[in-house]
């Protein structure tokens, strides 16, 4: 049962950079969160590379799709302004 802690880790580490990408409200910040996120995405998922959890997998897909869409958002300035 020790192993299960680290891999939870690892699931919320991925899963909390990608929201705060996501939800990030300052446009200065959002390349770095996104970049961090992406790069914990696919630290995560060469971990499960080639066994691994399914559902997780397809999370992280999902996942690099969405800040793949936020970047492409940041990099034409069509990133609009939130509303409080």
């Amino acid at each position: 049962m020790e192993t299960e802690a680290p891999i939870a880790t690892e699931q919320a580490r991925w899963r909390q950079l990608y929201l705060a990408a996501l939800f990030e409200n300052d446009r200065t910040k959002m390349p770095g969160r996104i970049q961090e996120a992406v790069a914990a995405i696919l630290d995560r998922s060469r971990k499960l590379f080639p066994n691994g959890n399914y559902p997780e997998r397809q999370q992280l897909h999902s996942a690099l799709q969405a800040l793949h869409v936020l970047q492409n958002c940041v990099e034409r300035g069509r990133v609009g302004a939130r509303v409080a």
